[in-house]
């Protein structure tokens, strides 16, 4: 699996510096209304619903929703910083 454009693991320089700054852009914890209402509207559309209909897979149900929302944050970052060409 090919994690060279994770910038984490990235040798720094320019490439680097790009795909930090869109990170702390999107990322950013100074703006959490940014991600609040996303997380509501994420909790009360899908995930309440689920518990209810099967309260005891509770856990699953959590994990299931946490990586729903950083999938789709992080997926609308990358889209909206991906150069058109």
């Amino acid at each position: 699996m090919d994690l060279g454009w994770v910038f984490a693991i990235m040798p720094y320089g320019e490439e680097w510096n790009r795909r930090r700054r869109t990170f702390v852009q999107h990322f950013s914890v100074s703006n959490p209304k940014t991600y609040q209402l996303k997380w509501t509207q994420a909790v009360h559309m899908r995930l309440l619903p689920q518990l209810l209909k099967s309260p005891q897979q509770f856990m699953e149900h959590v994990r299931q929703s946490v990586r729903r929302r950083i999938r789709e944050s992080w997926f609308k970052c990358v889209h909206a910083h991906t150069p058109t060409v």
